[in-house]
């Protein structure tokens, strides 16, 4: 059972989300004056679609993050052969807009000015900083959230993983063992 796991990766994941949510609408608010799609305009691309190619190799990174996670967990799954790319499918799309939704909030903050923003090591947490003041905690305790529900995924993954080789005789049986309390392995 990966449920006791997986409350506390979801729990911790929808708090970090409330709090990202909380500060891109701050900055909305904070920046209202600048408010305006321009950053959307492709015509702005400074060296047209090459500038996206710079950009390319982050995407593609971004894509093999908690890769290795949904395999191993498989066997937790009802309907997995339904359930599984609909779930990889679902959280692909939801970040695709919560990444495009911080970087079009990040580009209000600094009144759409590209070269500003390349500038600074961490965009968005300035940008809170600014919209937030002292409640920028928030955007800092969003980052350990992320950090501790991507570490109980990755280990709950690996352990699954372990734990499969183990029942399966590919690596010594008593990575099989269960726990008698919890029946987890």
């Amino acid at each position: 059972e990966v449920t006791i796991s997986a409350r506390w990766a979801s729990a911790s994941f929808a708090f970090e989300l409330a709090l990202i949510l909380v500060t891109m609408v701050a900055i909305v608010v904070h920046d209202h004056q600048h408010l305006s799609f321009a950053s959307f305009n492709p015509a702005r691309l400074p060296h047209g679609l090459s500038s996206l190619g710079l950009a390319f190799p982050l995407a593609v990174f971004l894509l093999f993050i908690g890769v290795g996670n949904p395999g191993a967990m498989v066997e937790e799954t009802r309907d997995a052969r339904r359930n599984v790319p609909r779930a990889i499918y679902i959280a692909v799309i939801s970040v695709t807009i919560l990444y495009i939704l911080m970087a079009w909030t990040t580009s209000i903050a600094f009144h759409d000015q590209p070269t500003t923003i390349a500038n600074l090591a961490a965009p968005f947490v300035t940008a809170a900083t600014r919209a937030l003041g002292p409640f920028a905690i928030l955007v800092y305790l969003a980052g350990l959230t992320s950090t501790f529900s991507s570490l109980l995924g990755a280990t709950t993954a690996q352990t699954r993983t372990l734990f499969s080789a183990g029942r399966d005789a590919l690596l010594p049986r008593f990575l099989a063992r269960l726990s008698p309390r919890y029946r987890t392995p």
